[in-house]
């Protein structure tokens, strides 16, 4: 008997952390990350240009840039994109640059076309209150760019998602931090801000405003179109149906190498 309750008390602190709010918000959100990745891969398909080379930047040039101050030891590669009629990305680029080149300039679109749906889900869950629009200035773990001259270039803000939770606590819910040198989807506030905010206390955005914002800034580009055609497919799917649509996508992309 003595043996058995030795197994159990072991189990319990296992049993707890598999309970916590991040754990919970992990677990039903996990097919909205990998729906994110395929489609920022169906998109870098149907545009017909493929990267075929993927070159680390001498780092003195970059942090001499005002843009890139203070990230010195901050991997910059320049990607080199070629016409490639659906073809894949050179198989000499890791999978961390290839989901980096992917979700390149992606964060307003990805909270723009899935904050609906992941309201939808998550507030029905006794954990959550409320899910913001968030956009803060970030400290990246990576940088990709397809431009050889820096010139003009800034760091914009990065956009994502917070979740706030019943007792005063939030998670981060950052469906394009792959672009930035981000392993993961999914963290607790107090990491997300210590770690990668170049800034502290951001405030949520007006998601309304910012939706029209995004809109005006694209017009009627296609990619406008294709966004709204998104979020709209996105909505009639079922959970069934948005997990099955990711279900090939590998989130555990591996660490990148020169």
């Amino acid at each position: 008997m003595g043996q058995i309750l030795s197994i159990f008390k072991r189990c319990i602190p296992a049993t707890r952390r598999k309970d916590t709010p991040e754990a919970v918000i992990r677990r039903h959100t996990e097919d909205f990350a990998r729906f994110w990745l395929a489609w920022c891969k169906i998109s870098y398909q149907a545009s017909r240009e493929v990267v075929i080379e993927a070159r680390r930047r001498n780092t003195a040039e970059i942090v001499a840039h005002p843009a890139f101050r203070g990230l010195r030891d901050v991997p910059f590669y320049h990607l080199s994109y070629a016409t490639g009629g659906g073809k894949r990305s050179h198989p000499t680029i890791s999978s961390l640059l290839f989901w980096a080149a992917l979700t390149d300039n992606s964060c307003v679109d990805s909270v723009y076309v899935m904050l609906e749906k992941v309201e939808a889900r998550l507030i029905s869950l006794r954990e959550v209150e409320e899910v913001q629009w968030m956009s803060a200035k970030i400290r990246p773990r990576l940088i990709v760019h397809g431009c050889q001259d820096l010139t003009g270039l800034v760091l914009p803000n990065h956009d994502f998602m917070r979740i706030k939770l019943r007792g005063g606590k939030a998670v981060v819910l950052d469906l394009s931090g792959w672009q930035l040198g981000f392993k993961d989807w999914i963290y607790t506030w107090e990491d997300y801000e210590n770690k990668y905010l170049a800034e502290r206390d951001p405030q949520p955005l007006e998601r309304d405003e910012e939706s029209a914002r995004h809109l005006r800034v694209l017009q009627s580009s296609p990619e406008a179109l294709n966004l709204n055609h998104g979020r709209s497919q996105l909505r009639k799917m079922t959970d069934k149906q948005l997990k099955m649509f990711g279900s090939k996508v590998d989130l555990h992309a591996r660490r990148f190498t020169d």
